[in-house]
Order: C-alpha cells, then structure tokens, then sequence
C-alpha cells in the first residue's frame, strides 16, 4: 500500500522549519526511513508514536527531534546537544506543512480492491435558529 494524490503522484507531507534569519530546512515525513524513527526514538527518548503525536501538538521535544532530522538530512553536522540550539528562539521559529501539489491525500488501494464507496449523509433538520433538532 501506498500513499498517492488524486492525481496518482506520490503523496507528500513537508514540514518546513524557519529558524529565522530565512533560513528554511524541509523534511518529508513520508520520506523518513525507519532507521531515522529509531533514532529519533532513541535520541529524544521517546516512542515513535508519541513523538509523532507529540510533535502534531508542537512539543518542544519533539519539534527539536523531527527540526534536527530534518537539518541533519540537509547535510548540517549539528549534535542533538550542540550550543547552536540554544541560539534559537521560539519567535524566530515557526513550522509550516506544506501536502505538496494535490491536498488531499487519499490511499491507494491493493491489486484488485475497490475503494469503499463514499457515504452519503443526510442534511441534518434545524430549527429556525439554526441549531440543530433534538
């Protein structure tokens, strides 16, 4: 299984991460190998899933994880602990997601599965303020 667009191109989830003075690093997440998962588990010392979780909430560990991966995997030699760090500051830093060209991603389904059909809702009844009938 795959992750497409409904253009059939492959799907992408960047996060670009400014570190001020416009200076921007990319990660695809869907690019990340699952030797970088491992290490960025061990590094941050937190469980994948959480990190994952974690870094959707925007927690500090997690941003720092997923920030040095991604400057890592640019070619900057930069240690988890280094002092460059500490020159960062959360105003001048900010995360971007960027889902590519198509943004809606969709799944691709195996050889010879139909997608489940879209379900059709019904328009709920409201009243005349607006709100919805009990």
């Amino acid at each position: 299984m795959s992750t497409k667009t409904n253009t059939g191109e492959p799907a992408t989830l960047v996060y670009k991460f400014h570190l001020g003075g416009g200076r921007v690093v990319d990660l695809d997440f869907y690019e990340i190998t699952l030797d970088e998962s491992i290490l960025l588990e061990r590094t941050a010392a937190v469980p994948w899933p959480y990190l994952c979780d974690q870094f959707d909430r925007r927690a500090a560990v997690a941003v720092k994880a997923f920030c040095w991966l991604a400057r890592t995997k640019a070619g900057e030699e930069i240690n988890w602990i280094d002092e460059e760090w500490n020159l960062l500051r959360w105003r001048d830093f900010r995360v971007e997601v960027d889902l590519g060209r198509d943004q809606s991603p969709e799944v691709e389904t195996g050889e010879g599965e139909a997608p489940d059909p879209p379900q059709k809702v019904a328009p709920r009844a409201t009243t005349g303020s607006g709100s919805p009938k009990s």
